[in-house]
């Protein structure tokens, strides 16, 4: 017979998860959706698409909203995949994603009510907070900051430092275009944040006016590109807000091969001017060496686009030249597997640096074998 302390235990245990369950939902069908979004609980739910742009750049903000949510027993944060539910969302009036539902007390296309405001985990956060008329109740984690903050005293040491590549926001601390680049723009700035010579930064344009007079700024946010040059000859940037378009602005103005993530991708690590003399260097199987290093030397020195990074990865193409002409395939066959096992074994092992690093010589030594392989199809 189970003994009363056995009850009691069990009934602080039962207490204790049914108090601690979380109250976040990243992944709601509808069946679940009733059960959850009931009306017992006031709920914020995202109704999104998985190819959506806008989507991708609200999904960090939101998992940090969802993740302090998480200690929270007075709302629900909640997201609903509205392409694969679509009869979900048409239930509830989605028309364009992502949207962003408040449910009070009824649970129906009526009562619900749009969030209209920045796309931000603070923004959202104080969106809840007004609807239940109370501050503080999520606590969001501070949010790490990699973006560098000028001021008078530091912008032209950093801005107009001949070796660094620096891309600034001038941006306005009312401005909701600002607010809403901002989650994107940190982004940016953790994947370079191990990067020599490339600064990601921001100027609060509307405290320090008479910098913004100067680069002419009249709108926020502005966005200018400052190269490692001792000239410094501003670029302006006029393309995309998300975080994989200033990534790829920045490698094809800095001569860098990072992905938004802060590891080199294949596409960005390889250069292309150089595939014409390794495809005749891999057609010869590899007789033709000094006179192929020399077409690879040439390109290197009269190419602008080849710097930076790239410059070493141009490098690296030489060494892999002189070890083919030596051994063969097996040598880059037997190269890439001794490289792909050390990141698997060595997982948590290795720093970042030396990650990127390995990732960078695999990324090129795949281009030989493409080549090879694209002689042999031929």
């Amino acid at each position: 017979m189970l003994s009363t302390k056995f009850f009691l235990v069990f009934g602080v245990l039962l207490v204790i998860f049914t108090c601690s369950k979380a109250l976040y939902y990243p992944d709601l069908d509808e069946k679940e959706f009733d059960r959850v979004v009931d009306g017992s609980k006031p709920a914020l739910v995202e109704f999104y698409a998985p190819w959506c742009g806008h989507c991708k750049n609200l999904a960090p903000e939101y998992e940090r909203l969802g993740e302090a949510a998480k200690n929270v027993k007075d709302v629900i944060v909640a997201q609903v995949d509205a392409d694969k539910h679509s009869n979900l969302a048409k239930r509830f009036g989605v028309q364009g994603f992502p949207t962003i539902k408040w449910f009070h007390k009824k649970v129906d296309k009526a009562s619900a009510e749009d969030f209209s405001g920045s796309r931000t985990a603070e923004a959202l956060a104080d969106f809840i907070h007004q609807k239940l008329g109370r501050t503080n109740v999520i606590r969001l984690p501070k949010a790490e900051a990699h973006v560098v903050e000028l001021n008078p005293e530091n912008f032209d040491k950093i801005v107009l430092d001949p070796g660094k590549n620096v891309l600034v926001e001038f941006y306005a601390p009312w401005c909701g275009h600002c607010k809403a680049l901002k989650p994107q723009y940190e982004k940016v700035a953790k994947a370079f944040k191990d990067s020599k010579d490339v600064v990601i930064a921001a100027l609060d344009a509307d405290t320090h006016r008479d910098i913004a007079q100067k680069y002419g700024i009249s709108g926020f946010p502005t966005i200018k590109f400052f190269p490692a040059t001792s000239k410094k000859q501003v670029v302006e940037y006029d393309l995309g807000r998300s975080a994989e378009d200033f990534v790829r602005f920045i490698n094809s103005h800095a001569g860098t091969d990072l992905d938004v993530g802060g590891m080199p991708s294949s596409a960005a690590s390889r250069i292309k001017a150089l595939e014409t003399p390794v495809r005749e260097f891999i057609k010869s199987k590899g007789r033709n060496l000094e006179k192929a290093k020399v077409a690879v030397e040439e390109i290197i020195q009269s190419d602008s686009s080849i710097k930076g990074q790239l410059k070493e990865n141009a490098k690296y193409y030489l060494k892999v030249m002189e070890k083919y002409a030596q051994s063969g395939e097996e040598y880059i066959l037997k190269e890439i597997q001794r490289l792909e096992n050390i990141l698997k074994n060595e997982e948590g092992n290795i720093t970042d640096a030396k990650r990127a690093n390995f990732l960078r010589r695999l990324h090129i030594l795949k281009s030989f074998l493409s080549n090879e392989t694209e002689e042999t199809s031929t």
